[in-house]
């Protein structure tokens, strides 16, 4: 297929092979009744893709990383990596670009004490969370808040053109405000989690 299609051939073999793997995954979970059918994905829908190998396919020096067939891009590493990069994830999330870095680590992290306090947790509809000692975590309502922006960017985005470079503005800012939500959502999630333990 590299023959003929010069699209294929701008893209690493290491690249095209995960791919390879992910479709053959999502058949395997398709055929064991565990998901849906795998959906095609046409370009500019496929929002991530994975150097298997660290040093073929791509390598990391300080704060820049070179990816086989785009060359250095510059990075901000948030966290110290310690131990071994084995894989790199590109992930595009709207108008964002992130590299998921897997390390296998020597040595395992020391297990929190052991401690006698427990607490039991209930998800609830008016409350989010209720928990057995009698206490209570008010949900946040995220999406309620942003729900007038979200609807007005819609409504914004349903009248602009197909295929116009104002829909394709309007569109990001919508996914802008979903993301926002999302992020609130995920942020609040580990921080009650985190609390809880």
């Amino acid at each position: 297929m590299k023959r003929e299609d010069k699209y294929l051939k701008s893209v690493h073999s290491q690249v095209l092979q995960d791919v390879v793997l992910r479709l053959d995954k999502a058949f395997q979970s398709y055929f064991a009744g565990l998901s849906r059918f795998p959906r095609f994905k046409r370009k500019g829908k496929y929002n991530s893709f994975t150097y298997p190998q660290h040093g073929i396919g791509f390598t990391l020096r300080g704060s820049r990383i070179k990816l086989g067939m785009i060359g250095e891009v510059k990075v901000k590493i948030h966290r110290e990596i310690h131990g071994k990069i084995k894989t790199a994830t590109i992930i595009k999330d709207v108008d964002q670009w992130f590299v998921a870095l897997s390390v296998e680590e020597e040595q395992q992290q020391q297990p929190l004490p052991i401690s006698d306090k427990r607490v039991g947790v209930d998800l609830g509809i008016t409350n989010m969370i209720a928990l057995s000692n009698g206490g209570l975590i008010e949900s946040p309502r995220f999406l309620r808040k942003a729900e007038e922006r979200i609807k007005k960017l819609q409504k914004a985005l349903s009248k602009k053109k197909g295929g116009s470079k104002r829909r394709e503005k309007a569109r990001i800012l919508l996914a802008k405000a979903w993301r926002k939500v999302r992020r609130q959502r995920d942020d609040f999630a580990h921080k009650v989690s985190d609390k809880l333990t």
